[in-house]
C-alpha cells in the first residue's frame, strides 16, 4: 500500500481553491498526469462520480466518488479501477487568519492488485506528488488573480 501526504500554502481563499479542486473536468488543463476526465453528477449535493484517464508509466482508467464540503474538504473513494484495490484520500483546506490564503493538505491511500516497484513508488511520491501540488497552487492563484483583477 502506498500512503503519502503533502501540504502547500496557496495564496488564494479557500473557496477559490475548493472550486479548482471540484472542477474535475478541467484537471487535464493543468494536471500533467491526467489525460481525460468525465464527471457524472449525483442527485446528492456535493457528490460526483468521476472517471479519470491518467498516464503514469502507462495509461490507466479509474472511477472515484468525490464528496465535497465547499471551502473545507474534498474526499474520494474508489468505485472501480484497473488493478486498484483502494484509492482513497482527501484534500483539506484550512484558511489563514486573513482569509486571503490557505494551507492545503493532500492525503492518498493507494493499494494496487499488482506489484509496484520501489523505484516507481519513489517517483510517484518524490516527483509526481510535489509537481501536482505546485500545479494546484499555480491554478488556484491564477484563478484568484482573475477574480480580483490587476493590483494597483
Amino acid at each position: 500500500m502506498i500512503q503519502c501526504s503533502a501540504q502547500i500554502e496557496i495564496f488564494a481563499p479557500a473557496e477559490v481553491v475548493f472550486a479548482v479542486l471540484w472542477d474535475v473536468e478541467r484537471y487535464p488543463d493543468f494536471l500533467t498526469d491526467i489525460v481525460d476526465t468525465q464527471v457524472n453528477a449525483s442527485p446528492e449535493p456535493w457528490v460526483q462520480d468521476c472517471t479519470f484517464r491518467v498516464t503514469f508509466i502507462r495509461s490507466r482508467t479509474y472511477c472515484l466518488q468525490m464528496r465535497g464540503q465547499p471551502g473545507r474538504r474534498l474526499a474520494w473513494a474508489l468505485l472501480s479501477g484497473e488493478n486498484m484495490l483502494t484509492n482513497e484520500g482527501q484534500w483539506q483546506i484550512r484558511p489563514a487568519a486573513d482569509a486571503r490564503s490557505c494551507q492545503v493538505n493532500y492525503e492518498l491511500h493507494l493499494d494496487l492488485a499488482v506489484f509496484l516497484a520501489e523505484a516507481v513508488q519513489k517517483k510517484l511520491i518524490d516527483f509526481n506528488l510535489p509537481t501536482m501540488m505546485r500545479q494546484v497552487k499555480a491554478r488556484s492563484e491564477y484563478r484568484y488573480r482573475q477574480l480580483i483583477g490587476p493590483l494597483a
